[in-house]
């Protein structure tokens, strides 16, 4: 055979024998990935005792209803009170969660106390020399994913009591309005939170109370559909180390491209003007009463590192607050330069987990200890 011929027929076989090695190391790393690599999340989900379940992010409208209809069934006479069906337990489950105070099962349980608070128990009248703080909010201050003790109030009302030496009574309020954003406080507060005689309220903002386009997370996760803006797999799917390679790239791309949060705000303008005529309101209603009244805002859990996309919206409240004469603190100082991941309940669920609640309740506690007095307010 013609030398040519010779290095023609090596070269080719070679080639053949580099394409099947190939093909088989792929196999194999196809095999190992869908053996042991990582697994899909199923979604958190909210249990009652009753065995029903339903997705997590459904908890307010579920309390809500359960509260309704409890009042339709049984009455409630005594009040004030919070909105949740008092006595009640349920269950928040989470697939394969890493933090150790969850159950075995994934779970932690919810107890709700006889006033409809996620609280231990407590009088509704003020006692002789009692410090009491009404913390108002939505789901950061309910404390989801995080068992009652490992929440800020309930961490803030021990640190308040140890600093104190006196009574001290830290009220968890976080969905016990039956809503979760200020205009919803706003009416329960005059209705019922009032009537507890708070010395302060401090009322916990997410800033997704300024509008609800506003998202927890900052960036896009990509999924694969048919929808505008889904991904195509590689391969038609068929390979799940493929599909996994591609989302990667597709979530890193998304997290350098974050959304533009003060142009969501700006073209909800509505939901943010209401807002801010709530929090006029509950201003209003709480110096006619002599409560002391604190804006808390807390930072989404996302990309706090230089780029976070979220510091516009801060500024905006710290400067409606400060034209009206509100006393504000944020915290997002706090948190900058974490790894989000680090804080969050799960992988699936962006709210803060025991670690995120020990800042915050760390944050709220020195502010009120080097604030005992209202600092004095701008003119308004």
């Amino acid at each position: 055979m013609p030398r040519a011929g010779r290095f023609t027929s090596v070269f080719w076989k070679r080639a053949g024998i580099s394409l099947v090695s190939l093909a088989a190391a792929f196999l194999l790393a196809e095999w190992l990935f869908r053996e042991y690599g990582p697994k899909p999340y199923a979604p958190p989900e909210f249990r009652t005792t009753g065995g029903e379940k339903t997705p997590l992010y459904e908890i307010i409208r579920t309390l809500r209803r359960s509260f309704e209809d409890a009042v339709a069934d049984e009455g409630f006479v005594e009040r004030p009170r919070g909105l949740i069906v008092g006595k009640g337990k349920f269950l928040q489950w989470y697939d394969r969660p890493e933090w150790d105070y969850f159950e075995e099962d994934g779970t932690i349980e919810v107890e709700i106390n006889r006033l409809g608070f996620r609280d231990k128990d407590f009088e509704t009248k003020r006692q002789p020399g009692e410090y009491r703080v009404l913390s108002v909010g939505d789901s950061l201050t309910f404390g989801t994913g995080v068992p009652l003790e490992n929440t800020w109030p309930q961490l803030l009302e021990e640190r308040l009591r140890e600093q104190r030496g006196t009574l001290v009574e830290v009220i968890n309020a976080g969905l016990a309005s039956g809503s979760h954003w200020p205009p919803g406080y706003y009416p329960w507060l005059e209705s019922d939170g009032v009537l507890l005689e708070p010395d302060v309220v401090i009322l916990g903002i997410c800033l997704n109370d300024m509008s609800d386009t506003v998202p927890m997370l900052a960036y896009r996760r990509p999924e694969f559909g048919l929808e505008e803006g889904d991904l195509r797999p590689w391969l038609g799917g068929a390979s799940q180390l493929l599909n996994h390679l591609q989302l990667t790239l597709a979530q890193r791309w998304e997290r350098q491209h974050p959304i533009d949060a003060v142009r969501l705000v700006q073209e909800d303008a509505e939901s943010w003007a209401e807002c801010r005529e709530s929090m006029r309101a509950i201003r209003d209603l709480l110096e006619e009463r002599d409560i002391r009244f604190v804006v808390t805002v807390f930072p989404m859990f996302c990309l706090l590192g230089e780029s976070y996309p979220y510091i516009g919206l801060h500024e905006m409240m710290e400067e409606f607050c400060r034209v009206e004469g509100i006393e504000h603190m944020d915290l997002l100082s706090r948190f900058r330069g974490m790894d989000e991941e680090d804080l969050w309940v799960h992988p699936t669920d962006q709210h803060p987990n025991h670690v995120g609640h020990i800042i915050m309740a760390d944050g709220i506690y020195q502010y009120l200890e080097v604030n005992p007095i209202p600092p004095k307010k701008s003119p308004r």
